[in-house]
Parts: structure tokens; sequence; C-alpha cells
């Protein structure tokens, strides 16, 4: 008679250890393929700042948007020429520094939850600064220009509304811009930026350049002037606008849009640029100088002469520049001196907190 095997399976044999240790090495075998696979995979997506290593993944790919920087409790004193007189016309030239005023800095969060007058007040000041491009590339409104929408580096769009509020109520706005210090156009559209032997060229902080020799790059920076300018902004203060002077220098590649017998022509076209797109809203141009930019002309394309016809105002360090310097570029009365407190400044200076 046949045995029933029903409800019964076979011997199949007890799991070893010898199987066990073998299916963990698979285990582990696979974790570190896919570990060095991400390190290949990331390694042009790390950039090294004095803040440490920050990823950039591409596409906006688990990103989350960076706030701008804090204000701080950095401050600017500026020293200033006369008053307008009553019932006459606001200077327009160059050559003719605005009225007194104690500009503070507050963020982009302040600028969109309507705060920022009330903060400004707070720090002691009657006019506004912002920060609208910063060194990273990021802006702080939505621009139309296409680099802007490539480098996925385009703000909010209430920031417009927010602009065109406190120019009805008559609040001064001051916005810097960092011009060609950008660490996210150039990855996205090398032929932009300063280049090396292997790829971006990067300065003292790990951060990319756009070349402030490149008709592209001169053309986006100017164009983001432009939209600034058209939103209300009553003065655009332009920062790194010039070739840099800091980092390893010599491992930029020569070329068409970096060669050091082009750089003061190039830089004057730029500003001209930027003068071109402010015009039409007479809107004034400043710029962020330091002595080194002024002492390595060879390197920073900049000379004095050019920013005595192009600044409305002089920004610099306390220090910065030495008293021969501050006469070259036009003199005490235009310049804007970053100090740490509104309350540095006495008499008739004028003050703007700055990061």
């Amino acid at each position: 008679m046949r045995r029933s095997n029903r409800g019964y399976s076979g011997y199949r044999g007890r799991r070893t250890s010898t199987d066990i240790l073998r299916i963990i090495a698979v285990v582990l075998g696979v974790l570190v393929v896919l570990a060095v696979a991400g390190l290949f995979y990331l390694q042009d997506h790390l950039t090294y700042t004095d803040d440490g290593i920050r990823v950039n993944l591409p596409f906006g790919l688990l990103q989350e948007e960076e706030p701008l920087p804090d204000p701080g409790t950095v401050s600017v004193v500026e020293q200033t020429g006369q008053e307008p007189e009553s019932g006459g016309e606001e200077p327009q030239s160059a050559q003719e520094a605005a009225g007194p005023l104690r500009m503070a800095e507050v963020s982009l969060d302040s600028l969109l939850d309507g705060s920022a007058q009330a903060r400004m007040e707070e720090l002691g000041g009657d006019a506004l600064v912002i920060t609208g491009k910063d060194s990273s590339g990021q802006l702080a409104w939505q621009s139309e220009q296409p680099l802007a929408a490539l480098a996925q580096v385009n703000g909010s769009g209430e920031t417009a509304a927010a602009l065109a509020e406190l120019e009805e109520r008559g609040v001064y706005v001051a916005v810097r811009v960092c011009c060609f210090r950008d660490d996210a156009v150039p990855y996205y559209d090398a032929s932009v930026g300063l280049r090396s032997g292997d790829g971006n060229w990067r300065d003292e902080l790990g951060l990319r350049w756009m070349s402030p020799g490149s008709p592209a790059a001169q053309s986006y920076v100017a164009g983001l002037c432009g939209e600034l300018a058209a939103m209300g902004v009553d003065e655009i203060v332009l920062e790194q606008f010039a070739f840099p002077t800091a980092g390893d220098l010599t491992r930029i590649n020569t070329g068409e849009t970096y060669d050091p017998e082009s750089f003061s022509t190039q830089l004057q076209a730029f500003l001209s640029q930027v003068e071109q797109a402010l015009a039409p809203y007479e809107t004034r141009l400043s710029l962020r100088v330091d002595g080194t930019m002024l002492d390595q002309p060879p390197d920073s394309g900049l000379t004095a002469a050019l920013v005595e016809e192009t600044a409305a105002r002089v920004w610099t360090g306390a220090g910065e520049l030495t008293a021969a310097q501050t006469e070259e570029v036009g003199g005490q009365t235009r310049l804007v001196q970053i100090v740490d407190n509104l309350e540095e400044g006495n008499g008739e200076a004028q003050a703007a907190v700055l990061n």
C-alpha cells in the first residue's frame, strides 16, 4: 500500500553558516559598488566653500531653495556731499552723490512678508538695502533672463510686487548685485565661465566665476540690472564686477574672454552696458571697491579713473582704500564706508547695514 505524502514537503536541507556569510558578503559588495558609483556621480556636484562642502544636485533634485543670508549687524557709513537745493532737480550725473541716507539691509523674507520697512526703522535706517544676487548665483526675484532659467537660480515671483509697494511709499531701495562670482551659471553653461585645465576655475572660496570678458556673461548681468531698475529700485551696487584678484590666477586659461591686455577695455564695455540698461529708469549705479582691485589693475582690469567716471557712489570697507585712492575715485563725498553699526556714523555720516 502506497504511503501518502499529502501535507508534507521533501527535506531541503538546513541553511549553513557558510551560506549566511556568502549572502552578507554579496550585500556588502553591492553596497561598496553603489558607494563608489555615488562618489563618482557627486564629484562634479560638490562645492567647497568657506562654510564647508555643499552638494549641488542637477535639475533641482532633492534640493531645497536656500534663503538669502541674514544681514546680521554689519553696517556701512557713507560720507556724502550737500543735499539738493529745495525745489531743484535731483542730480543725475555720476559725479554727484545723492543726499544723506541711513540705509539698513533687510532679508528677502522681510521684504516678502511686508515687514521690511518696520525692520529698517528698527535698525535706525531711512532707506533699504537688499541682496538681489549673491555669490551662489541665486536671485531674489523671478528673472526673464535665459541663463537664470538654465541655472535654476530664479527667486520669488512676489519680489517685484513688494518692491513696487515700497516705491509707492517713497522708500529708497538699494540692491546689491554680485556680478561675476557666480557658482551656478558656469556649471550649467561652461562657455561663460573662467576655465582651468580641469574644468571651471574656482577662487579662494571654492566658487566658480563667469568671465567678465564673456559677452554672454556681460549681457546676463546687465539684463538683471535692467530688470531691477524696471521694478523701481533706486540704486544698484555692483560687487565682484571686475576680474578676480584672489585665488590661483595662474590656473585660469587665457583666451578671448581672459586676456589681460583686454581687461580694462572689457570691463569698461560691461559697465557701459549696465549704464545703458539703467538709463531709462534713472537708477543710480554704484560700485563696491576695495584697494586690492585698484592696486592690481593688471589682474582686475579696474582703474580709479573708470570708477570715478562710472560710479555714483563708491562702497568700500573701513580702511580698504587709502586716502590717495579715495581722492582718485572722486573723494570722500562719494564714499560709502562699511562699519559695524549704524550708530558709528556721526555728524552727517550715512549708514547701511550689510552682510
